[in-house]
């Protein structure tokens, strides 16, 4: 283990590396070992191995540089070397199916905010202290050990987020870690965290303007979708950091029902639909959307939360009513989302909810019975004409609830001949 035993750093527990990480994994420790090199999983995987979880993404550090990576494994038949983010000592093996980071351990010399001269190193110790926080400093080996070299095991058994070394330069190296430090707060859903290294995240969240759009949407979606208690809002003064993005949440004390929802139904809240219930409609911004708008939505992803948003909460009876009307207009997921906004703004009571949910699912979506080549058969000939018609029969259908037929409809304006139904 080279250095990582000269500091004698604590082992905390033994893995089955076979139950945890697929083939690709299991191969790249056996290339790196086959090199002489130490190979780590570090960050998010070991975290969520360690708290029960499932994780997303594997990376890894070496102790080897980046040049002795690609002159000893550019050859190898499983995977392709990419060096993209070579001069920031990352190489990436990608396989058939999946991608992994393999990044030089490395200490800094001196920083300039997001940017560091650095250098190579050996020592473990070393490049644990250069991780943001405690709960993500922890290294899975080759022969399955888990090593702790800060000692930070603690932290991670009582669920604290907990930055490492001097929070303001932590900050400095990278902004994000302001919003990360609210998500995994938030993910913990505790009050284990230092009051001061809130405070100091508080006094420096105008730092988040520096972040580009993509890294500040996609950290905020990840925020958003965790909250499991409108406490916790309050308690790390969330808004106060979205206040800087020009938009609000509501108090999320419909949390409850959110998981009810979960409980019942088979059904996806995606992150962005989390994000839109969770916009406070009284926001004192009268130009929510445009603040939205500002953190580079896709344009599809950003009519759905515009939509969502601007939906106005009814009684039950008025949404069965109109699930015809929402069906033809915006389709089942829709449909079912504006339902869920209902329910969670509301004392709708489950049993019903549930019951008109299966509805939207089971029901045909209606067929607008009219068309350009019926217009054209009773006599409509101008291509302008038809599509004005076309727009004032439809919206004739809607205000019906869809319950009007052709013959109706058509009963509805001035045709060209009086002898259409023959």
């Amino acid at each position: 283990m080279g250095k990582a035993q000269k500091n004698k750093i604590k082992i905390i527990k033994q893995i089955d590396l076979t139950h945890y990480f697929n083939e690709d994994v299991i191969y790249l420790f056996e290339i790196f070992e086959n090199i002489g090199a130490n190979l780590w999983v570090v960050g998010g995987a070991v975290r969520d191995i360690l708290l029960g979880k499932e994780y997303i993404d594997v990376d890894f550090v070496t102790d080897i540089d980046s040049k002795e990576i690609q002159k000893k494994l550019s050859s190898d038949d499983r995977f392709r070397l990419i060096d993209h983010a070579k001069m920031y000592g990352c190489i990436t093996f990608k396989s058939k199916t999946n991608s992994y980071q393999v990044t030089s351990m490395r200490e800094d010399i001196k920083s300039y905010g997001r940017n560091a001269d650095t250098r190579f190193t050996k020592d473990i110790l070393v490049d644990a202290k250069r991780r943001d926080f405690t709960i993500n400093s922890f290294y899975i080996g080759r022969q399955g050990e888990v090593l702790d070299p800060l000692g930070a095991y603690d932290d991670m058994l009582e669920s604290k987020v907990c930055f490492i070394g001097d929070v303001r330069q932590r900050i400095e190296e990278d902004n994000l870690r302001i919003l990360r430090f609210i998500r995994f707060a938030v993910i913990f859903n505790n009050r284990k965290i230092s009051m001061d290294e809130l405070q100091i995240c508080i006094q420096s969240r105008h730092l988040i303007l520096n972040l580009s759009k993509d890294r500040v949407r996609d950290e905020v979606l990840k925020i958003i979708s965790s909250i499991q208690s409108s406490e916790m809002i309050k308690y790390l003064s969330i808004n106060k950091f979205f206040s800087i993005l020009n938009f609000q949440i509501t108090t999320y004390s419909y949390h409850q029902k959110i998981s009810q929802i979960k409980e019942e139904i088979d059904f996806e809240l995606k992150p962005i639909i989390h994000f839109a219930l969770a916009l406070d409609p009284n926001s004192q911004n009268s130009n929510v959307m445009g603040s939205v708008k500002e953190l580079n939505f896709a344009k599809k992803e950003f009519d759905l939360i515009r939509k969502i948003y601007n939906f106005k909460i009814i009684e039950l009876h008025q949404f069965r009513d109109l699930i015809d009307v929402y069906l033809y207009k915006h389709g089942r997921y829709l449909t079912k989302i504006f339902l869920i906004k209902c329910l969670i703004n509301s004392n709708i009571v489950i049993a019903d909810w549930i019951k008109l949910f299966i509805d939207i699912s089971n029901k045909p979506i209606p067929i607008f019975p009219v068309s350009a080549k019926t217009l054209k058969e009773v006599g409509f000939k101008d291509g302008k004409l038809i599509g004005k018609t076309l727009r004032e029969l439809e919206e004739i259908w809607l205000s019906e609830k869809c319950l009007i037929g052709d013959e109706g409809l058509l009963n509805s304006v001035d045709l060209p001949t009086d002898n259409w139904w023959k």
